[in-house]
């Protein structure tokens, strides 16, 4: 309505104040930097870096392990797992379409959900119609233990609705990755996550019917050929570890700094073979006039 158009006209204004007065901005997507010019910007300040992938903290676990032992059955089930926020960038009625999908195909399929708040409790509601469905919901986990419950899935699933997918970049995707088990996105095309997904030979379609019938589809390949769903994983963490390893964007990152502070000394050239990469905390203190872009 009127009251929300204006309430975005005015973060929209405070956003491009921070854009302009910032001596470097990171942004994680190159629609950001598109938003700016349409907003009239320069953007010669602007360096698009992705986010870097958890690779040391999520490693591919055995699916059968110690938190599938305590969570779910001791069965042979395809099982789809989610986790992560559900709000308003997200449709959970889609995972209870993808889950009622498959079923009808024939797959033994098994959802499991792992998230709080209004989402997860419209789809509870909407499974609760029907109580013999093969579904595993549970709250957020602790940290410690997302290697495993990601581990102890066959299948890694993403969803975004198409009106959040401009300066959303679902950052689950690289965790996905990163455990080494085939991605399914329902999500738009254009999504830069989307691509990365592609380029791990997982499954892209839109957040429809249309993009659940095909979802079902590759589903019963990989459920046919379980070399191929190895080979997807595979190449998922292969791919997550030359892309989003944390070295080669923290030396992006670095090279940024530089910039908005002038006379920042360089890292040496060559630390050596035997030299720890430079991890810096995700709440480290930026440089004055340093805005990190995120989704």
């Amino acid at each position: 309505g009127p009251v929300a158009a204006a309430g975005r006209a005015v973060v929209r204004r405070m956003e491009a104040g921070v854009v302009r007065a910032a001596k470097q901005v990171v942004a994680i997507g190159e629609e950001f930097r598109q938003a700016y010019r349409l907003w009239g910007l320069t953007t010669d300040h602007v360096t698009v870096i992705p986010n870097w992938a958890p690779l040391d903290e999520i490693t591919p676990r055995p699916r059968d392990n110690a938190w599938a032992a305590q969570h779910l059955p001791a069965q042979p089930e395809l099982r789809l797992l989610y986790a992560g926020t559900l709000g308003r960038k997200h449709n959970p009625l889609l995972l209870a379409g993808l889950l009622r999908s498959a079923l009808a195909a024939g797959l033994p399929v098994r959802l499991i959900v792992a998230s709080e708040g209004d989402g997860i409790e419209i789809l509870r509601e909407d499974l609760a119609r029907e109580p013999e469905l093969p579904v595993t919901l549970l709250p957020f986990q602790p940290a410690a233990e997302l290697p495993d419950m990601l581990g102890s899935a066959d299948v890694l699933v993403t969803i975004l609705e198409p009106g959040a997918s401009r300066f959303s970049i679902p950052s689950k995707v690289l965790s996905s990755l990163a455990a080494g088990r085939p991605v399914l996105g329902l999500m738009p095309e254009d999504n830069p996550a989307a691509e990365d997904i592609k380029a791990a030979e997982g499954f892209v379609g839109p957040p429809t019917d249309f993009g659940i019938a095909g979802a079902v589809g590759w589903l019963r390949r990989l459920h046919r050929d379980p070399a191929a769903a190895r080979a997807a994983g595979e190449k998922g963490r292969s791919l997550a570890e030359s892309r989003f390893g944390i070295g080669p964007i923290t030396d992006r990152f670095e090279a940024v700094f530089r910039r908005a502070v002038p006379g920042l000394a360089a890292p040496a050239a060559d630390p050596g073979p035997d030299a720890q990469p430079r991890l810096r905390p995700a709440h480290a203190a930026s440089p004055r006039g340093f805005l990190r872009k995120v989704s």
